[in-house]
């Protein structure tokens, strides 16, 4: 992305973010910064990037589905829905849950009929029929399991076709064979049934920026998959 490296390793699946880096301003030893049965593979954002050999697929929560903040509750475990386990804790009260299944895991604003959280009674609604409502995200957003695939955001077809030749109809963004499942940040949520790993990826391994090559897909590395655009980086995606 513009400032961070991604890295791919196809013997390592899951993926959290946790605070559990620093103690005291001081940084613990790596042995100590993940969750037993993770790996530390460094930092982004003051945040330590751990890693499994599992595919577990995790979340960030800043509200449970009871609608409490981590402040109002007894044990930071009660943010985690059933079925997920605490691993940690993130920034401006937020906590990281990951459960031990292979999930599509979808941050919406607006569900697929346009109801926006303020819209519904309950905050469950925004998720797609058949998936498993989280919790809450950062800024209100609603954190959403799926029954498998893979996820991804885009604002540009592979064509060149944004949001503006399509609107009203942000779900026509979607690429043939994925579903429309709701909105975020003026961006299509797509659904797939093919488990991919997605990465967003401003530049390729050779520091050229995708809005500068030929095709912006270019910047996807060999064996990965051109999705779509999210601002000004390629969507690539790895089965």
């Amino acid at each position: 992305s513009w400032n961070d490296a991604y890295c791919y390793d196809p013997d390592r699946f899951g993926v959290t973010y946790l605070l559990d880096a620093y103690e005291g301003g001081e940084p613990l030893p790596e042995s100590q910064r993940c969750p037993t049965g993770w790996e530390w593979r460094g930092e982004i954002g003051g945040a330590s990037v751990c890693v499994h050999a599992e595919p577990w697929s995790t979340t960030l929560l800043w509200r449970n589905t009871d609608g409490k903040w981590s402040s109002e509750v007894e044990s930071l475990e009660e943010m985690c829905p059933d079925g997920w386990e605490l691993l940690g804790d993130y920034w401006y009260g937020g906590v990281s849950c990951g459960t031990p299944e292979q999930l599509p895991v979808a941050t919406l604003y607006i569900s697929a009929d346009g109801k926006s959280p303020d819209d519904v009674a309950d905050r469950a609604d925004i998720c797609p029929d058949g998936w498993t409502w989280l919790g809450e995200g950062y800024g209100s957003t609603q954190m959403c399991a799926g029954p498998g695939g893979s996820v991804f955001s885009l604002d540009e077809r592979t064509d060149g076709t944004t949001l503006a030749d399509v609107a009203p109809d942000i779900g026509a963004l979607c690429p043939d064979g994925s579903t429309y499942i709701g909105a975020y940040s003026d961006a299509a949520v797509c659904h797939s049934p093919t488990p991919m790993t997605i990465a967003w990826m401003v530049r390729d391994t050779e520091g050229n920026e995708a809005e500068n090559l030929p095709s912006p897909g270019d910047v996807c590395p060999e064996g990965w998959t051109w999705i779509g655009m999210l601002s000004s980086g390629a969507v690539c995606g790895h089965e």
